[in-house]
This record gives structure tokens, sequence and C-alpha cells, in this order.
């Protein structure tokens, strides 16, 4: 459940990355980034401005025990900066809600202990949510069309908008 935590959090403040040398100039815009990881997918819509803050939105899907997915919206703002390959993000504030399809909620209806899983996980999303701890994340890559981000637990690409 804490390595579900850590991903989401991670998929919640990491939209975006920088290579060595690149000028923080190069990541002001808007970006839509895909993130991978072991339990969880995620989609976002951020923008970086030049005054050092973001805006992003994300849809985070986490696969459950029974095979049906859980699907969570996230948005927020906060500011970032960079520094070398380093990208630090610091939320200021953030909203989480649940985006499940039919089957989803049939079948956490009809399980108690899946439900209860489920309410478990939704309580440390809006934990992580709240927590304005800033976030920093390794750039593997950027120019003007792409950036990515790799860390140990997923990886992130971004496509310029």
């Amino acid at each position: 459940m804490m390595k579900q935590l850590s991903i989401s959090a991670a998929l919640l403040v990491c939209t975006a990355a920088q290579a060595a040398g690149v000028s923080p100039k190069n990541l002001v815009g808007g970006w839509h980034c895909e993130t991978r990881a072991e339990i969880a997918q995620g989609e976002t819509e951020t923008v970086y401005r030049a005054d050092g803050t973001f805006q992003a939105k994300e849809l985070v899907r986490i696969k459950a025990a029974d095979g049906s997915e859980w699907a969570y919206a996230i948005e927020g703002d906060g500011t970032w900066s960079l520094n070398k390959q380093k990208l630090t993000e610091t939320p200021q504030q953030a909203s989480i809600e649940r985006r499940y399809s039919d089957e989803t909620s049939a079948a956490l209806a009809a399980s108690p202990e899946l439900q209860a899983e489920e309410t478990a996980l939704f309580a440390l999303l809006q934990q992580a949510v709240q927590d304005h701890t800033p976030q920093t994340y390794t750039v593997t890559r950027l120019d003007k069309q792409h950036f990515d981000v790799e860390q140990s637990d997923f990886r992130s690409r971004c496509v310029r908008k």
C-alpha cells in the first residue's frame, strides 16, 4: 500500500523533466505526459509558467487486486525550479476525486474487502495530495518538443502541447 502511495504521489507531482545544460526557459509552456509505474499509469496536462508556477491535471489509473481499474482525477498547482538535471515541484494546493467506470463501481459494491482496500488507498492518496513537501525529479531529456523523467519506480515521457 505504501508503494502505491509513493507511486501515486510521484504521479501527481512528476509531470516534467530537464536535461543538463538546458535552460529552465525551455520547460516553460504546456506539456502532455504519460507516466508508467509497476502498478499505476497516469496522463497529465501541465503548464509551466515563466514566473516559476505550474498547474497540472492528471488522471491516475491503478490496477486493483481483482483486476478492476481504480481511476483518480488530480488537479493542483504550485511552484517549480530547475537546477541542472533536477526539477523540483512544490505543490501549493491540490484536489483528488474518484473516477470509476460502472463496472468498477459494481465490483466495489459487491466486495466489502475490495471496498475497504480502495477506501484505505483513497485516504492515502488524499493525504499525499494535501502534502506540500517539495518533490525533486531527475530529468533525462529536454528538447523543444520532448522531455523525460526516470526514477527508480516510474518514468514519464512528455510532449509539448
